[in-house]
């Protein structure tokens, strides 16, 4: 069963982790092999974690997502703007070994249900496609 949680600060390098994962496979615009990209990234994650905010100051918060107390997949959501009670996902990835098991609708769902408004847009690239189809299954 999949279990959430708010996430740690020791799981910044999971999340890291999951963010070089997928943006080696295009699931994120991060260009892996500019150092200063990924110190900011890191930071940028760090503070969510930290503060529940994004560098820019926005509400986000970092949750975790396990299954049998290991670590599967995370997510994070803000605030689409600056006091805007709307949340948009600002990263969602799940652990490669763990793909193709239903865990990126049920954690899609779990935020649909506990969040008042969502704005769901994707970016248009080609791998959005995988969260574009998630989300009006």
């Amino acid at each position: 069963m999949l279990k959430k949680r708010i996430a740690y600060i020791t799981d910044l390098n999971f999340i890291s982790r999951c963010v070089l994962y997928g943006a080696r496979d295009t699931l994120y615009s991060i260009n892996v092999d500019n150092s200063y990209i990924l110190r900011r990234m890191r930071k940028e994650i760090r503070s969510v974690i930290s503060n529940e905010k994004l560098l820019d100051k926005r509400h986000a918060i970092a949750i975790v997502y396990s299954v049998d107390n290991r670590r599967v997949a995370f997510s994070i959501v803000n605030e689409a703007s600056h006091g805007d009670r709307c949340y948009e996902i600002y990263a969602m990835s799940i652990v490669k070994a763990q793909q193709n098991k239903g865990y990126g609708g049920q954690i899609l769902d779990i935020m649909l249900n506990q969040l008042f408004c969502i704005d769901a847009c994707t970016l248009n690239l080609p791998a959005s496609i995988r969260i574009r189809q998630l989300l009006l299954q």
